[in-house]
């Protein structure tokens, strides 16, 4: 058998198994020097002030980048920025896609997001030009992830699965809960704000939904970066 033969094999395995482009491959990122993304994101529109891009560039690309087809899901797109990035720099497969979850609603930790926030998240994929790789779902994460949960496709569907929405630690945890249905073994999961502490009590931290979460799933998560964002391979 050839070698091409034997890695085709190994692809329909994975697929047909769940299983991660990811697995068997992530390293640890943990100690990496950031890079600033600043210039990346340039061409795009939006509030540019926060962001895994900003702060963890050269970390997500030594972690995440391949040439696999991958599924992501981020919850919490917001102008669209960061689910542009994760196609131009870390998920170069033509086929590779990004399914955002999004309500575009104002909360008190974030009231930039508005009609506009949508706006500029149409206008970013035009200038990405992604096109449909890019899917929206606009509504409530958790009505959007039971919609997942239950339709044909979704169960354990994505490599990647970035916690990015609400602030709030109950939602937090929600989302990372319901999710976790949805991420295939090997995948990657991660959360953004762990050491954010702009929402007074802890329940208004992301922190403690995060830390709830790790100690439920702890026997399944291989930790990868700990610091202001945790990342964690299902394993």
């Amino acid at each position: 058998m050839t070698r091409d033969a034997i890695e085709e094999r190994f692809r329909e395995w994975k697929r047909l198994n769940h299983v991660s482009e990811f697995a068997f491959r992530v390293p640890d990122i943990n100690g990496l020097t950031a890079m600033d993304g600043q210039v990346a994101a340039e061409k795009y529109v939006g509030l540019k002030e926060w962001g895994w891009y900003l702060g963890d560039l050269h970390g997500w690309k030594h972690l995440l980048e391949t040439d696999g087809p991958i599924r992501a899901l981020e919850i919490g797109a917001f102008d669209g920025v960061s689910a542009n990035l994760m196609l131009d720099e870390l998920f170069h497969h033509q086929e590779s896609e990004v399914h955002c979850i999004d309500p575009f609603l104002p909360d008190p930790t974030t009231p930039q997001v508005g009609d506009e926030t949508r706006e500029d998240f149409f206008r970013n994929r035009e200038i990405g030009g992604h096109g449909e790789r890019i899917h929206l779902y606009e509504g409530l994460s958790v009505e959007v992830l039971a919609w997942m949960i239950s339709e044909d496709g979704f169960w354990e569907s994505f490599d990647f699965i970035y916690v990015d929405g609400s602030h709030l630690a109950s939602d937090v945890l929600t989302d990372a809960v319901m999710s976790w249905n949805l991420l295939k073994y090997g995948g990657v999961i991660a959360f953004d704000d762990y050491q954010w502490r702009g929402g007074g009590k802890p329940y208004g931290h992301p922190k403690l939904g995060i830390d709830h979460f790790e100690s439920a799933f702890y026997p399944h998560l291989g930790v990868l970066q700990s610091g202001y964002r945790k990342i964690w391979q299902r394993v």
